[in-house]
């Protein structure tokens, strides 16, 4: 526990030093708080001072002060010896004190060690975060985030006095602003490259990673990674967007709004053992606390024992998991993703930059990308053992800590001959991680991570099942381990927001800030004990130590300095630890009004100042005089003297108001006066009270100063009284002389000598007196007789250890015997069926080959179903199987069709079995597509007409086609089919008759239909096929006959306008889909001779009309775009699938190398909502409402919402289809 010497330094008092924590001129910190103040403060963490070595960054309402504290003390003290060397006098009409010295004319043209720097903030500053290597410096305000380059230390003795510009930058121009969310934390990640990442953490849970370059400019205005934890904590599958919303206004009300407000965040220290420094810990205002890792950038700089540690754990894990079969899948799952990871990272070349001379360089690896980006959010915590309060504010966080657990240095370098430089700190203290929350009550809650933080990210989509079961398990937990209070009962307040600071000594030491003072608060009595028994090899007796561990007082807690109005508008800035040769042991604090400076004695293991005016000269070792005194706290009287009073302003709006006649005028009996007399009454009281308040202060520390002083008188007494008897002049002794006494004392001590050498000659007499004798020889003779008798009794230990040694081999050779029997009784039935079975299956040996057989017969009648359903009624499906030399079995399903053989499946299995089982799973998997896509309809190349209405616009084709892409490796193929003659084969194309405006009769469309059936036919177009799925060639064999009651496909209904009366009829039922051909005896009669019609053209479809597009690509953001289509869901969906697929390159985040056919080509589209106005309305999704004239009729032209994402069941659609042309006869 650190002691204090001195509450003040007189350096920071007066002179330059002063001027780094005064008030600003234009700061509102000298006047009261106003009661007519519309907008309330806004309640949050206060860290004002930064430093850099000796320097320190102050910031004071919207200035920034940079100073040198080592500079500034050597140059008081410098001034301060030679004003004592010197002879002054105080004349009667001077007004100088003698304290204050006149500076000389060079002093006053340098900079003293003091600087301001000019901030481009239009707001006071909250929080001032240095990086790790000290060159930027990140300026917090409640909403934005400024970036500025910490300037060269020259700087401060320059001769140049004025403000400096350095270069700032604002961090996030669009993201952190006054319209979004407040910033709670700003933390720069221990694993940046230099020191140059920086994590933001808003109060609606929303986390984003800046990686900063000075040469890049676009660093500074988008983080590299944003996870929005709202949508985090609710997540299934690793595919999901998780990024957070980049929508001007905040985002609308959640569920987890309120839960999930921050009110800290905190990574553990870089030197930390396993996943600590990746681990991003944040603690949610209500109480709750998440952790994610790993939170990594894109760049990342891991110090030389990070890797090595996670690969021997991961490696080390994996294999106990696999040995063990009662481990579940979910930790099987976590396993391979963080055995994926480290893979990825290991098949890395890092980067290497070099540094400073004298320092190691630095390797710099890129952020796997397996399994994912955005690890899985582990939450909330249960504290397991926390005691229930009653205190509501007990449970409000508004800080957190966390100490990492040590670097296992003995498993790391086990086997290695060379051995790495590590931090003693980070070697010591305790293998588990610490865990410190800090509440408004001022209390400290201790608790420890028992089961570890580990990486662990969302299963992947195929495995959405596990995410499911992740969501439902048991969330992680931490032991309560101790709660500490720092502050009274008298001295809580609902607004006051405590925070944690580090110590310079040891890591496992803290400093909490409060309005009311700061405490300090050392782990280190417990920690070790722990940590010896957690270690130790021995646990007889543990249960009972580490109850007497938990039970005691263990932790140090000292209230070091208490603020004398503990008021919660007059908070103290968060302190800030500095230990140098210079400055010795110190603490810095601040109030808005004056510094708070602590002075600790300095370790027995200080070390030599390193800054001198003149050389070194060793100096002779002299004593130092003991320090008798009581350190007290500086008095400082209340700044309520020198705040204005409010009752000018009141004066001054009382005269630019409507009633401003009456302050001319005589006091007249009214309720406006009535009114002004009330509001200055209350101005007046509190005025009056901040002052009585004030003087009374001052009257009781002048009567405590008395006390203090009586008490000093009385202790100097008592050092005299002490001095005076030692030195023997004491009024209780008889006058002897130093001599006489000396010579006295030495008589008595050689008499209490004398007198102990008596005692001790006659302790050994009696001892010698007291010892055994020998045995006599009968008494010897009768211990060898019991000896004897007890051998031939009991027999002898080697004879019995031979007996146990040979009865164990026995019993070895008979479990030999009965093993071998066991085989062999085993091995006899299976000889006839041996060539049949797979020797890698030595759990089927039990099983009959009657069931395997018909397991087999079922798998393979569902196989044919599949496949028939899959590949049409007209083709015939051949299986083929091969054996390859590995003795695995590969099954092949063909289709047969008009002289062809094309592949549908293949898979390959250990046995037939497995590979029949694979190939089921295959069919089944496209079956499901197929019924997805065409329903149970035969297949053919379009969906039918009712799909049209559905929410995802996808275009299908024929399921065989589907399964030929993989087969074809050409694309230059002709789309027309070639007969065997060289002849174009014409297939009969479907085409409907254009609807009349007027009704008629059923019979003249039945007439009509029949009369334009034969000329259809005489008449085929070509069959369309899309341009990158070239055709087969057909046959001249005849093709199979459909089965019997088959009517052929259905026609296509096209979707109607609004009033053309009823659908077109029904082809006739005797048509079959193209490519293939009637049986002869089904085949229509030629035409007859005559002129040929042209076949009508399809109805015509509404006319398209100007819409606006909102088109929102999941991941890739949004655009707005003015185009023309027909008003219906259709064809707004596919006008938002075209723009998209023609114009991927406008968008966010797309990679070219991802942008695939097969992946635009499987995009969806969904109509959300319509604009009215400024007002959005949901868009009615019903079965058969396809229709959306009726938006088309306002004045303005309509705004569409529409959504495209990827959906991975949709099959790639083709082209459209060209126009059909009709051929001449010939």
């Amino acid at each position: 526990m650190p002691k204090v010497k001195s509450y003040a330094a007189p350096w920071l008092s007066h002179g330059p030093g002063r001027n780094l924590f005064a008030p600003s001129t234009d700061s509102k910190a000298l006047s009261a708080p106003s009661p007519y103040a519309k907008k309330k403060k806004t309640i949050g963490p206060r860290r004002t001072i930064a430093r850099r070595g000796t320097e320190v960054f102050v910031a004071v309402g919207k200035e920034l002060r940079w100073g040198d504290l080592a500079y500034l003390k050597e140059k008081w003290s410098t001034s301060h010896s030679h004003r004592r060397m010197g002879s002054r006098v105080k004349r009667e009409d001077s007004t100088q004190s003698f304290d204050d010295a006149i500076p000389s004319t060079e002093e006053a043209a340098t900079a003293q060690g003091f600087r301001t720097i000019k901030t481009p903030v239009a707001d006071d500053i909250q929080q001032l975060i240095i990086s790790p290597n000290s060159d930027y410096l990140a300026i917090l305000t409640t909403h934005t985030v400024h970036i500025c380059v910490v300037p060269d230390s020259s700087h401060l003795t320059a001769e140049d006095t004025s403000p400096l510009r350095p270069k700032i930058w604002t961090l996030g121009p669009t993201t952190h602003v006054t319209s979004r969310s407040s910033v709670a934390s700003a933390i720069w990640h221990p694993l940046g490259v230099k020191g140059s990442c920086l994590v933001t953490i808003t109060t609606d849970a929303i986390v984003r990673v800046w990686e900063l370059s000075l040469t890049d400019r676009w660093s500074f205005d988008s983080p590299t990674l944003s996870i929005d934890l709202k949508k985090l904590v609710d997540g299934t599958t690793l595919d999901q967007d998780f990024t957070a919303s980049t929508a001007a206004t905040n985002a609308s009300f959640s569920q987890y709004s309120l839960e999930m407000q921050v009110a800290s965040a905190c990574f553990a220290g870089r030197g930390s053992g396993g996943w600590s420094p990746m681990t991003l810990w944040v603690a949610m205002r209500e109480g709750d606390v998440y952790a994610l890792c790993p939170l990594l950038p894109q760049k990342w700089a891991p110090p030389p024992t990070l890797i090595p540690s996670l690969s021997v754990s991961i490696v080390s894990k994996v294999a106990a998991l696999e040995d063990d079969p009662a481990v579940s899948e979910r930790d099987k799952l976590l396993a391979q993703q963080q055995l994926e990871w480290m893979g990825d990272l290991d098949s890395q070349e890092p980067q290497i930059i070099d540094t400073a001379p004298g320092e190691q360089p630095i390797e710099v690896y890129t952020r796997p990308s397996r399994p994912g980006v955005v690890p899985r959010l582990q939450g909330p915590f249960e504290f397991d053992a926390d005691p229930e309060s009653e205190d509501i504010l007990d449970g409000l966080l508004t800080d957190i800590t966390v100490i990492g657990k040590k670097v296992d240095t003995e498993d790391l370098m086990m086997g290695e001959e060379e051995d790495l430089d590590f931090d003693d700190g980070d070697q010591e203290g305790l293998s588990l991680s610490v865990v410190c929350l800090l509440c408004t009550t001022g209390q400290v809650r201790v608790y420890l991570d028992l089961e570890g933080i580990e990486a662990q990210w969302l299963p992947p989509r195929n495995k959405s099942r596990l995410g499911r079961l992740l969501s439902a398990a048991d969330p992680p937990s931490l032991l309560t381990f101790q709660c500490v209070d720092t502050l009274a009962s008298i001295e809580v307040n609902e607004d006051a927001w405590p925070t944690f600071s580090s110590d310079v000594m040891s890591r496992y030491s803290l400093f909490v800030t409060s309005h009311a003072g700061i405490t300090f608060l050392s782990l280190s009595p417990w920690v070790f004990r722990l940590e010896g028994e957690l270690s130790g090899e021995s646990e007889a007796g543990s249960d009972f130590r580490l109850g007497l561990l938990v039970n005691g007082q263990n932790s140090i807690r000292d209230r070091l300095f208490t603020q004398p109005s503990r008021d919660v508008n007059v908070s103290l800035a968060a302190c800030a630890a500095i230990r140098d040769p210079d400055l010795g042991y110190f603490l810095l604090s601040a109030t808005p009004y004056e510094p708070i400076a602590l002075t600790f004695e300095t370790p027995e293991d200080d070390f030599t100042p390193i800054r001198h005016e003149t050389p070194y000269e060793e100096k002779p070792v002299t004593m130092e005089p003991l320090d008798f005194y009581e350190p007290r706290p500086t008095f400082q009287p209340s700044h309520a003297f020198e705040q204005q009073s409010d009752l000018p302003e009141l004066i001054n709006r009382l005269r630019s108001s409507r009633h401003k006649t009456i302050v001319n005028q005589e006091i007249r009996l009214s309720p406006v006066t009535l009114q002004i007399l009330t509001d200055a009454h209350r101005v007046l009281g509190e005025d009056t009270y901040r002052l009585g308040t004030a003087v009374a202060e001052i009257f009781r520390r002048c009567s405590t100063l008395q006390d203090e002083l009586r008490d000093q008188i009385k202790k100097a007494n008592e050092v005299k009284e002490k001095i005076d008897k030692i030195a023997g002049n004491d009024k209780d002794g008889d006058g002897e002389s130093d001599e006489v006494r000396f010579e006295r004392r030495i008589t008595e001590a050689q008499e209490r000598q004398k007198r102990l050498n008596e005692r001790l000659e006659g302790v050994r007499k009696y001892v010698g007196k007291a010892a055994t004798r020998e045995l006599s020889v009968k008494e010897k003779a009768f211990v060898e007789e019991v000896k004897s008798m007890e051998a031939s009794v009991l027999g002898n230990p080697a004879a019995k250890q031979q007996k146990l040694l040979k009865k164990r081999f026995e019993d070895v050779q008979r479990l030999r015997d009965e093993l071998v029997a066991e085989v062999e009784r085993i091995q006899k039935p299976g000889d006839g069926n041996e060539a049949q079975q797979s020797p890698s299956k030595a759990s089927e040996l039990k099983i009959p080959s009657e069931i395997r057989k018909a397991k087999l017969q079922q798998v393979m009648g569902l196989l044919n179903h599949n496949l028939r359903l899959i590949s049409g009624r007209s083709a015939f499906i051949d299986i083929y199987t091969s054996r390859h030399p590995n003795k695995s079995y590969t099954i092949y399903a063909v289709k047969v069709h008009k002289a062809k053989r094309q592949e549908i499946l293949s898979a390959t299995g250990r046995d037939l079995e497995d590979a029949y089982e694979t190939l089921h799973t295959k069919s089944a998997q496209e079956v499901y597509q197929f019924v997805e896509l065409n329903g149970f309809s035969f297949p053919r190349g379009m969906k039918p007409n009712d799909s049209d209405t559905s929410d995802s616009e996808a275009s299908t084709l024929d399921a065989s086609e589907v399964l030929s892409v993989s087969a074809i490796s050409s694309d230059s193929e002709v789309d027309d089919i070639i007969s065997h003659k060289g002849k174009k084969s014409k297939s009969p194309h479907r085409k409907s008759k254009k609807k009349s405006k007027k009704t008629a009769s059923s019979d003249e469309e039945t007439c009509s239909d029949a009369e334009d059936a034969p000329r259809r036919r005489q008449h085929p177009g070509l069959i369309t096929r899309p341009s990158y799925i070239p055709a087969p060639p057909i046959s001249n064999s005849q093709p199979p006959p459909p089965p019997p009651g088959w009517r052929g496909p259905p026609a296509r209904v096209y979707p109607r306008a609004p009033g053309q009366g009823p659908p077109p009829p029904l082809p006739p039922p005797n048509r079959f889909p193209p490519g293939m051909r009637p049986p002869p005896g089904m085949a229509p009669p030629p035409p007859a001779p005559g002129p040929v019609s042209v076949p009508a053209p399809p109805p015509p479809a509404a006319p398209s009309k100007p819409v606006r597009l909102v088109i929102s690509w999941a991941g890739h953001g949004e655009k707005k775009i003015v185009e023309h289509c027909v008003p219906s869901h259709r064809a707004l969906q596919r006008t938002a699938l075209a723009h998209v697929r023609g114009n991927w390159q406008s968008f966010e985040n797309v990679l070219p190398q991802e942008m695939t056919p097969g992946r635009l080509w499987g995009l969806g589209a969904k109509v959300r909502r319509v604009a009215f106005g400024k007002e959005m309305y949901a868009i009615s999704t019903a079965a058969g409402v396809d229709d959306l004239g009726m938006y088309f009729k306002a004045d303005e032209i309509p705004k569409f919402e529409i959504e495209v994402e990827h959906d991975a069941s949709i099959a790639p659609p083709p082209p459209p289809p060209p126009p059909a042309h009709p051929h001449p006869q010939h």
